[in-house]
């Protein structure tokens, strides 16, 4: 795969599209419209958490290019149980862009079809392909998305997304689709509608994504911070099975390591200027690193909390006509370390992935301390409100500022975590692909170079 560092003009976020993608990770989605910068909301309003749940916190590269044959069933114990109990829908239909295209009669008559299947009740009064509207809103490296409308009723509306291949590394589609249907079910995030062999019906949100600029506002990041708080809450409603599970942020390092570096053989043969660009910024390295790492990251005891883990500002959208955000797409989401998570959307100051160099994080734009002890002052007031008496809320209110700095330090240690995992997932996905709309080579030589930037002075801290 050659390397092309420029993003065509037309992948621009579109607005009022109820989900939107980059071109830097692997499920993201191109769009066309620049997003326009919400209105400064200052009210802290956010994740709509039921009632019992306030009681119990005490304190591929081819974006068309989809698989499947009828017979490929979406279930398995686990998801079937998360579907049952959520009363979510669900088929083994496969939708086969490579056959069907991404617009046309077809593709109407197949969609209309299965959502005559899974959703009778609202939709067998639409008929013929020309009664619905399919529009692609992006396509990506992993995804297509594209908005159903009945063109009989403007509330009849709903969000398809049909999956692509490849990315089976990197995201595990039974795990992210048992979190969305419980997530779905306490009204967190889109409502999960339905699920299909190669894909899923979410519910259609009129919103706009965030922008590199409007996620910096700072109402909008103290609003960013609550609703991430309230999202790290979940944590208190994970089943006992999985909590008993450690986070996999080390192992997962480790495992995306050994698979970089087999990438790397990959790319001695293919383009191995690409490959001598990794050696230059020490990628070997990271072996003996990574247990460094890990010994200093664990002293820390970062708390435990059910993590994003991809707050970038595409993933944030702002509800049209309300004072309100919601974080979307959670096929990075599992139970981590608080630092991580907040490190991460900190990293993610420094993207534009609108940019003629998507590749590349500006770090200048990486947030002042000042910037990051107000966002983590929003936090952790939310926390205190969600649950006054747990010990992280009760030392934030006998010395707050101690506790801001301990925390600011947990944060920025977490960072390197961020700058290495996503360095190694720009070289597994320069190994993987031939199609080219991105330099992941480039932008794994910038999160990796970054990390040996500021190493040392972030471990001095």
């Amino acid at each position: 795969m050659g390397v092309e560092t420029q993003t065509s003009p037309s992948l621009r976020p579109q607005n009022m599209m109820g989900h939107y993608e980059r071109p830097s990770r692997p499920r993201r989605r191109y769009t066309t419209d620049a997003p326009s910068s919400p209105s400064k909301v200052p009210a802290i309003t956010s994740i709509k958490l039921p009632s019992v749940l306030n009681d119990i916190l005490p304190p591929a590269a081819k974006a068309a290019e989809t698989s499947g044959t009828r017979s490929r069933s979406v279930s398995s114990e686990r998801l079937d149980t998360a579907l049952q109990q959520t009363g979510t829908p669900s088929s083994d239909t496969t939708i086969d862009l490579r056959e069907l295209g991404t617009k046309g009669f077809a593709l109407n008559n197949a969609v209309l079809a299965l959502l005559h299947e899974m959703f009778p009740d609202t939709w067998n009064d639409v008929t013929g392909a020309d009664g619905i509207e399919v529009e692609r809103v992006s396509g990506a490296m992993t995804n297509c998305v594209f908005i159903v409308s009945a063109k009989s009723s403007a509330s009849k509306k709903v969000l398809l997304r049909v999956y692509g291949t490849g990315v089976e590394e990197f995201i595990e589609r039974e795990h992210e689709l048992v979190w969305m249907s419980r997530l779905s079910d306490m009204s967190v995030g889109p409502k999960l509608l339905g699920v299909f062999a190669n894909g899923r019906f979410e519910q259609f949100l009129d919103s706009a994504p965030l922008s590199k600029d409007s996620m910096r506002e700072p109402s909008i990041s103290c609003k960013i911070a609550a609703e991430l708080c309230r999202f790290h809450s979940l944590i208190r409603v994970c089943p006992p099975e999985e909590l008993s599970e450690a986070p996999d942020l080390f192992a997962k390092m480790r495992s995306w390591y050994r698979k970089a570096n087999a990438g790397l053989v990959k790319l001695d043969a293919k383009r191995p200027e690409q490959a001598e660009r990794l050696r230059a910024i020490r990628l070997h390295d990271f072996e003996a690193e990574l247990h460094v790492l890990e010994d200093t990251l664990r002293k820390i005891k970062s708390p435990v909390v059910f993590a994003h883990n991809d707050s970038q500002y595409g993933n944030i959208l702002k509800l049209t006509g309300k004072d309100e955000i919601v974080l979307v797409d959670y096929e990075y989401a599992s139970i981590n370390f608080r630092g991580y998570d907040i490190g991460n959307h900190f990293c993610e100051w420094g993207a534009d992935y609108h940019s003629p160099t998507p590749h590349l994080l500006d770090f200048t734009r990486y947030p002042s301390k000042a910037e990051q002890l107000r966002f983590l002052r929003a936090y952790l007031e939310t926390s205190h409100t969600l649950h006054p008496m747990s010990p992280s809320s009760l030392s934030f209110k006998t010395d707050e500022e101690a506790h801001l700095e301990e925390m600011y330090k947990e944060c920025n240690k977490f960072a390197l975590c961020s700058h290495a995992l996503w360095g190694f997932w720009g070289v597994m996905q320069a190994a993987q692909n031939d199609v080219i709309s991105f330099d992941y080579v480039g932008y794994a030589v910038c999160r990796l170079g970054r990390y040996w930037d500021i190493r040392d002075e972030v471990f001095g801290m």
